[in-house]
């Protein structure tokens, strides 16, 4: 975990778009009015992976030049993209219970309808193959709003994971960002089985397994603490397999609920506390990625027990570790761990 990043595959009709800023655009009705009457079929027809865009300079010749002042309205709606998909992760990224997500559904909705709009804007542009300058333009932006997207992409299937916190109003915005192509639909169609909340006896239970968590997470922490270079990293390593057989021995033992009042007091007497400490597992783990060295086999043994201890982590901790452990985060590591590597070529 430690180690990699893994990206998962973003789908959105934007990466069609970007794919055409810079060729000239077969002739083509654009769909009219607002996103809900756009064709479903035609959404997944439009639906493409990152590997299928074709990169900007890769221009056909004779496409007509943009003049200054429409080369300046393609910048401004690249960034106005950028604004909006900036917008959406961060709406997502603060749901942290169904009042959140019902909260952020009548939002979400009106982003999508956004970037909806701002898409059917890019596509009236086409970039002559001479104009390096744009050409250039172009590819930056492109390489930013999927990053972006991608980012958008990460809080959606965390999310996911979290079944919206039960909040239907929420899925049904969902599901109007698939038919236009922003999330791929066979994800948001796995959002059809939401968790029941847990009964009075189930829920005191789950409590008192989340409460069992915390000092093992603390202990992790500290020992993580220790871990300066190789050596007090392999010295770690022993408790570290310790702690992580002590957190799968507090696995769950029913089906996932949910809280019928995640803000209750005796609710957030467990989660608060425990996401203090995961917040510390998270720093330590981006600290540790940003050692001199770490990219060399000196660290591999140690690594590979994190990779263990991170997912149990994941499966013990339920939600509370996918609000921690988000896009931010994995944005976060893969800057420390590759600002390593460059600082090993130096």
């Amino acid at each position: 975990m430690i180690r990699t990043r893994m990206k998962s595959t973003v789908q959105s009709t934007c990466f069609a778009l970007l794919a055409g800023l810079c060729m000239p655009l077969a002739a083509q009705d654009p769909p009219a009015g607002a996103p809900e009457e756009v064709p479903s079929d035609a959404a997944d027809a439009a639906v493409i992976s990152d590997e299928e865009v074709v990169d900007v300079e890769e221009v056909q010749p004779g496409a007509p030049e943009l003049s200054p002042e429409r080369q300046a309205e393609l910048e401004q709606t690249c960034r106005d993209f950028l604004q909006a998909s900036g917008d959406m992760w961060y709406l997502l990224a603060n749901v942290r219970s169904k009042a959140d997500a019902d909260a952020a559904a009548d939002r979400m909705s009106a982003l999508v309808t956004r970037i909806f709009e701002l898409d059917e804007k890019l596509s009236g542009f086409t970039v002559v193959a001479t104009d390096a300058a744009c050409a250039g333009m172009m590819d930056t932006m492109q390489v930013r709003i999927l990053d972006s997207l991608e980012n958008v992409n990460e809080e959606f299937l965390s999310l996911r994971r979290a079944h919206c916190y039960g909040s239907l109003r929420l899925i049904r915005a969902f599901r109007l960002a698939a038919k236009v192509g922003l999330f791929a639909e066979d994800d948001v169609d796995e959002l059809t089985d939401l968790p029941e909340p847990y009964s009075a006896e189930a829920a005191a239970a789950e409590l008192e397994r989340l409460r069992n968590l915390l000092a093992p997470d603390q202990e992790i922490h500290l020992l993580l603490v220790t871990v300066v270079d190789s050596g007090s990293a392999k010295t770690a390593m022993q408790r570290l397999a310790e702690l992580d057989a002590a957190l799968r021995r507090l696995m769950p033992v029913q089906p996932r609920g949910v809280f019928a009042d995640e803000n209750a007091p005796e609710v957030r007497a467990v989660v608060e506390p425990l996401s203090r400490v995961l917040w510390n597992l998270r720093n330590e783990i981006v600290r540790i990625a940003a050692l001199p060295g770490y990219a060399d086999a000196q660290f591999d043994d140690f690594s590979e027990q994190m990779d263990k201890v991170f997912d149990t982590l994941q499966a013990t901790h339920s939600v509370w570790f996918e609000d921690v452990f988000d896009a931010s985060f994995r944005s976060d590591l893969d800057d420390a761990f590759h600002d390593n590597l460059k600082s090993q070529t130096r």
